[in-house]
């Protein structure tokens, strides 16, 4: 896998900062996780608090996508 990055994308009109891995080159795959945000001493971004408490409360990996990315658009 590929470095860690850091950079900033608007999110329902806030600025938040993300942290995520590259997996994958040909299209771009990055991978956002809670450990990155925790391994660079940042406060984990809404979004991926917002993911993590839907998966607590029994939604599959892929309906929690979907519920993330209606909100985010």
């Amino acid at each position: 896998m590929g470095a860690v990055m850091q950079w900033t994308c608007i999110f329902q009109g806030r600025e938040q900062v993300v942290i995520g891995q590259v997996e994958k080159h040909h299209p771009v795959l990055v991978r956002v996780h809670r450990s990155f945000y925790e391994q660079l001493g940042q406060p984990v971004a809404p979004f991926v608090r917002a993911y993590d408490g839907l998966r607590r409360l029994g939604f599959t990996v892929c309906e929690a996508s979907d519920i993330l990315g209606r909100l985010i658009r």
